[in-house]
């Protein structure tokens, strides 16, 4: 017992940081971030809307809205916790929107699933006038309170004009291997109940 005990702790201090493959910062900024590790114990990736079980919950910090990432990029976002277990919103699920921008780059688009390939969501509205390139890296923009800038979501693969000729829709080739994912990540944002209480204060006093 007391060596899973001391692995727990190793684990969750080699998780205690941002220096992981998927997460590419656009400066050296430093974040109030930090992860739990967690294993996954039920997946689906060829339903209409796919969720994720992990083996972490409410006994070990986890709570609802905080993102989940994998060794290589964005998983989802926590939606249902219980005592022990959580169930996560992957980002192959129609209710999943992420903001995004090509890495390196000042303009953001939506993230969402194209509903038939794990391995491709398309990043719409994307002004026409932004540069980018197959191949170039889209991250999180930081345009939220679940998930920090600079982590990756997947590269771009190809692009198409969209009803409007305004903006762009990219075919984006995810990071994360969802059929064959094992361990994630879960991101504890220090700062996220002040952030969302001072944007709800905001509304309500616009109301």
């Amino acid at each position: 017992m007391l060596v899973l005990e001391l692995q727990d702790r190793l684990d969750m201090l080699i998780a205690d940081t941002s220096s992981f493959k998927g997460f590419s910062p656009d400066s050296s900024e430093q974040f109030a971030y930090s992860f739990y590790v967690a294993s996954v114990v039920n997946n689906s990736v060829t339903q209409p809307a796919n969720y994720i079980t992990i083996d972490k919950g409410f006994a070990d910090g986890i709570r609802e809205d905080m993102g989940v990432v994998s060794d290589h990029g964005v998983v989802g976002i926590v939606a249902q916790v219980s005592q022990h277990y959580a169930v996560v919103l992957s980002t192959l699920n129609p209710k999943f929107h992420l903001s995004c921008k090509v890495k390196d780059g000042h303009y953001f688009g939506f993230l969402t699933w194209n509903g038939r390939d794990a391995r491709y969501g398309n990043m719409e509205e994307l002004p026409r006038h932004v540069s980018f390139h197959k191949g170039d890296l889209i991250v999180t923009s930081g345009y939220s309170s679940v998930f920090p800038p600079g982590i990756i979501v997947g590269v771009v693969e190809k692009y198409a004009h969209q009803h409007d000729d305004n903006f762009y829709t990219l075919s984006v080739r995810l990071a994360t291997k969802f059929a064959s994912l094992k361990n994630v990540r879960i991101i504890k944002n220090y700062r996220q109940k002040e952030q969302l209480a001072t944007e709800k204060e905001a509304v309500k006093n616009d109301e």
